[in-house]
C-alpha cells in the first residue's frame, strides 16, 4: 500500500453486519481521493467472521479509543446509540493517532459521486462543516417526514461532519465528548436524539463553524423534494455536480421502498434517484449483502449468549456513574449473597457470597457457623432487575445431614416473603421471585434452628423472560384464572344489575301510566267546570227573563192609571 498524505482524510463506524456498505464507502472515496486514508471503526469483533488485515480500509478497534469503562459504555447503549456516541471519541483518537490536517466523518450507508476537494477547501477557514436536513421548506401534504420530525431529530444532518484539526475543534470534541458519554440516547421526549441534536447547539457556542447550503452535499430523503437528480454522463443535482447521495433508510431486501424512514416518496416518484438506489443496491450485493446482513450485534448479548433486553439496557443506563464500581455487566456471572439473621440483624461482615452462571439453573450450598441459624435467613439472588426461578430450600443440620427445614413447590406458603425491590409471584409450578430493582431480598421463614446448618437453595436467575417461558406461561394461566373469577363474579353483578334495571323500567312505566290518569283526570275535572259554569249562566238568563214578563204589564197598568180619564168641560 503506497503512503497515505496526513493532510486529508475520511472515516465511518459501522458493526460488522454493515461491512459491505464501508467497502462500497471505501471504493469510492479512493476513486476520487485515492492518496487519502479512509478509517473504518468497528463496534464489534470482526474475529471469526472477517479479517480487518484484508480489507482495504484501514480498521479501527473499539478498545484502541480507551473510553472509561468501555463495557459500562457499550451495554447501556443500544446499536444507534453506541455507533453514534463513539463518534467524537474515534475523530479524536485519529486526530491524536495520525495528525491529519483535515478529517471527514461520512455514514457508512453514503456513496460519493465527486471529488470531494471543495469540502477539503473549505476547511482552510472553518473549523467546524455542518449540513443542514432542510434547504427549504417541506410540503404540507400529511407524510413524513415533517418539520416537526426534523426539529425532533436535530436541525443538521450528523451523517456528515467535516473538521480541521486545531483548538478550536480539540475544544468542540471534547465538549462532544463529555456529552456523549451519557446522554446518546433515542428519548424525543427528552428532547434527546443521539449525537444529532445536541449539534443545534454548536453553531452558536463555538466559532468556525460554517453550514454548508450546496444542495450536492448530503443528498436524502428528507431533502428530495427541494433537489432534482440528473443521470446523465455525469450525476447533478439542481444542475451542479451531486457530490454524495446518502441513504439512509434503504434496505437492500426491500428495493421498493426509499427509506423506512419515511413515506412522502415511493421508487416510482424520484425519477432518476431511482438509478442511483439500483446502482447502489447491486454494489452492496457484489460486496457482500447476503453473506453479512444476518450478523448479530455482538454487544446485543450476554456473554452467554442472552440477548440483552431493552428494558436492561436503559435501567443500567439510569444508574449513571452509580455503575463504576460494578463488575462487566455482559458477564453470564451472577452474585448471589446469603445473610444470616446476627444480633444486630444482617451485615455485610457475616454475609456469604458465591457465583451462579445466569440462566442455568444452580445449586447453592451454604454452611452457617453454630448460632446463625436463629431468625429468618436472606438470600440476595442479584444486584439488578431479575426473574428467579426457585426449587427446593432445604436446611440440613451439620455434620449429621438431618434435614430440619424445607420449603418444598407444593408447602411453602407463608415461609418465603420478598423484601427490597423484589414481589414474590406464585406459578404453576413452584414460586417466582420478580426484582424490579437493584435491591431484591428474599426471605427464608424458618424456625428457630439449633447447631451449625447447611443450606441448599435449587434456584435459576435470568436477566430476560425469554429464558424462562415456563414462567412467563405460569404467571399468564394464574392470571388467567384469576381474571376467569373476576369475570363470573361480574357476570353476577351484571345480572343483578339488569333486573334492577328491569325493576326501574317498571316503576317508571307505571309512573308514566299515573301521570297519564292523572292528566285524564284533570281534562274531565276542566270539562266539569266548564258545564257548571254554562249552567249558571243560563239560570241567571232565565231568572232575568221571568223578571221582564212579570213587571212589565204591571208597569203598563200603573201608568194607565196614573194618567186617569180626561174631564170634559
Amino acid at each position: 500500500m503506497q503512503p497515505l498524505k496526513p493532510e486529508f482524510a475520511a472515516c465511518t463506524i459501522i458493526a460488522k453486519n454493515y461491512l459491505p456498505m464501508a467497502r462500497v464507502l471505501y471504493e469510492s472515496w479512493n476513486a476520487f481521493h485515492p492518496d487519502c486514508a479512509l478509517y473504518v471503526l468497528l463496534l464489534d469483533s470482526p474475529w471469526g467472521f472477517f479479517d480487518p488485515d484484508a480489507e482495504p480500509f484501514q480498521s479501527v478497534l473499539v478498545p484502541e479509543l480507551d473510553i472509561p469503562n468501555l463495557n459500562s459504555f457499550l451495554f447501556k447503549y443500544a446499536l444507534l446509540e453506541s455507533s453514534t456516541a463513539v463518534k467524537p471519541f474515534f475523530l479524536s483518537y485519529l486526530f491524536r493517532r495520525y495528525s491529519m490536517d483535515k478529517l471527514l466523518y461520512l455514514d457508512p450507508d453514503i456513496l460519493i459521486l465527486h471529488s470531494l476537494d471543495g469540502l477539503k477547501h473549505s476547511l482552510d477557514d472553518a473549523d467546524v462543516l455542518l449540513t443542514p436536513h432542510l434547504l427549504s421548506p417541506l410540503p404540507t401534504d400529511g407524510h413524513r417526514q415533517t418539520e416537526h420530525d426534523i426539529l425532533k431529530s436535530g436541525a443538521y444532518n450528523l451523517g456528515f461532519l467535516g473538521l480541521r484539526n486545531g483548538p478550536a475543534s480539540q475544544q468542540f470534541l471534547h465538549w462532544w465528548c463529555d456529552k456523549l458519554y451519557h446522554y446518546c440516547i433515542v428519548a424525543i421526549e427528552d428532547g434527546l436524539f443521539v449525537d444529532q441534536k445536541w449539534m443545534d447547539l454548536v453553531p452558536g457556542m463555538f466559532d468556525g463553524v460554517r453550514i454548508l447550503r450546496d444542495p450536492g452535499y448530503n443528498v436524502a430523503y428528507w431533502n428530495l423534494h427541494e433537489r432534482s437528480v440528473s443521470v446523465a454522463d455525469s450525476i447533478s443535482v439542481n444542475g451542479k455536480p451531486l457530490y454524495f447521495f446518502h441513504f439512509s433508510g434503504f434496505d437492500p431486501d426491500k428495493p421498493e421502498i426509499v427509506s423506512k424512514f419515511q413515506d412522502r416518496f415511493q421508487m416510482e416518484d424520484i425519477g432518476d434517484t431511482r438509478k442511483i438506489y439500483d446502482k447502489y443496491r447491486l454494489l452492496l450485493i457484489e460486496k457482500g449483502w447476503n453473506q453479512t446482513s444476518g450478523w448479530k450485534y455482538e454487544h446485543d448479548f450476554f456473554r452467554d449468549g442472552t440477548e440483552i433486553p431493552k428494558w436492561a439496557r436503559r435501567y443500567y443506563w439510569s444508574l449513571k456513574t452509580d455503575v463504576m464500581q460494578l463488575e462487566d455487566p455482559f458477564s453470564g456471572e451472577i452474585r448471589v449473597q446469603v445473610f444470616p439473621f446476627g444480633e444486630t440483624g444482617y451485615s455485610e461482615e457475616s454475609s456469604l457470597v458465591q457465583k451462579i452462571k445466569g440462566g442455568m439453573w444452580s445449586t447453592l450450598i451454604v454452611e452457617l457457623p453454630e448460632g446463625n441459624g436463629r431468625g429468618p435467613l436472606r438470600v440476595d439472588p442479584a444486584d439488578q432487575p431479575c426473574f428467579v426461578e426457585l426449587g427446593d430450600i432445604l436446611v440440613h443440620s451439620c455434620p449429621a445431614g438431618e434435614l430440619l427445614w424445607s420449603s418444598s413447590a407444593a408447602s411453602r406458603t407463608g415461609s418465603l416473603v420478598a423484601s427490597g425491590t423484589a414481589v414474590l409471584l406464585s406459578g404453576e409450578h413452584g414460586s417466582y421471585l420478580l426484582s424490579f430493582g437493584d435491591d431484591p431480598q428474599l426471605m427464608l421463614m424458618t424456625p428457630d434452628l439449633p447447631g451449625a446448618l447447611k443450606l441448599t437453595i435449587s434456584l435459576r436467575v435470568s436477566f430476560t423472560p425469554n429464558l424462562v417461558p415456563e414462567v412467563v406461561a405460569s404467571l399468564v394461566k394464574a392470571g388467567q384464572a384469576s381474571t376467569d373469577a373476576m369475570t363470573n363474579e361480574l357476570g353476577h353483578v351484571k345480572t343483578e344489575l339488569i333486573q334492577v334495571k328491569t325493576a326501574l323500567d317498571e316503576i317508571a312505566t307505571a309512573r308514566n301510566a299515573a301521570e297519564l290518569a292523572l292528566e285524564r283526570t284533570q281534562e274531565l275535572l276542566d270539562i266539569a267546570e266548564d258545564g257548571l259554569h254554562r249552567e249558571q249562566s243560563t239560570r241567571e238568563a232565565m231568572q232575568q227573563s221571568r223578571s221582564w214578563k212579570v213587571t212589565e204589564p204591571v208597569r203598563r197598568l200603573m201608568a194607565a192609571l196614573r194618567s186617569g180619564p180626561r174631564r170634559t168641560g
